[in-house]
């Protein structure tokens, strides 16, 4: 467990773990700290992640984007850039969809020569019969990072699932820090709500008069019960 990895250099807790004892006891509890302080770094994290107060650590993010972005528009086709974002393809729930997503446009813009870069908006269906794109993100959601959209790009599952566990060996060789700022950036802007779909939910949150704080249950319609792991449950039953 290399606290390094969740914590910036320097303020890692110490432990030392002597190699030579192997006896249960020890070895349990060295198990036992070394999940409290990774747990404790965890909390850490979650609870600035997504903190929208922060300002950018990254500044070169906007310009590598905006480079690309041109790149792409010189092409004259955007299926012809060099990065073809077809995660929203992958056939996951709606979360590892977007993590993924993000995951490849941080890989994307953080070498050495930035690349240029378009968003799969292929019609069809995807894996669970639906297609994400024009079903889910472009209805309700603002490119608000204006990636350019290729309407022909290929979404076998094949195609997207090599490039899914591409991205996810990649991104682990990046620095912490920059993934979890370059993150934020793209979830706050490239998954904004639009204005119908942000007024719906606030109206739909005034009429069930929670009143202060409420807790959330996600209820597993999609891959799930499509996957056959699941047996569907109607919201009302909830």
């Amino acid at each position: 467990l290399n606290c390094v990895r969740l914590k910036p250099p320097g303020r890692c807790s110490g432990l030392a773990v002597n190699s030579g004892e192997h006896n249960g006891s020890a070895m349990k509890y060295v198990l036992i700290l070394g999940f409290l302080a990774v747990s404790a770094a965890l909390r850490r994290q979650s609870r600035t992640q997504f903190n929208q107060s922060q300002p950018a650590q990254w500044p070169d993010f906007y310009p590598r984007l905006q480079q690309s972005i041109a790149t792409t528009n010189a092409l004259g086709d955007p299926c012809k850039a060099q990065v073809m974002l077809n995660h929203f393809y992958w056939g996951a729930g709606t979360g590892s969809k977007i993590n993924c997503m993000a995951a490849a446009i941080i890989i994307a813009l953080q070498g050495v020569s930035v690349p240029s870069m378009a968003l799969c908006g292929a019609p069809g269906t995807g894996p669970a019969g639906q297609n994400f794109y024009s079903e889910m993100w472009r209805p309700n959601f603002v490119n608000g990072l204006g990636i350019p959209v290729c309407g022909h790009c290929h979404t076998s599952p094949e195609t997207v699932s090599k490039q899914i566990y591409d991205d996810m060996a990649a991104i682990q060789n990046l620095d912490a820090d920059l993934v979890r700022s370059w993150r934020h950036e793209v979830l706050t802007r490239f998954f904004t709500l639009k204005q119908p779909t942000a007024s719906h939910i606030d109206q739909t949150l005034a009429r069930l008069a929670f009143g202060g704080d409420y807790i959330g249950i996600h209820i597993r319609h999609g891959d799930k019960v499509s996957a056959g792991e699941a047996q569907y449950i109607d919201g009302a039953t909830y």
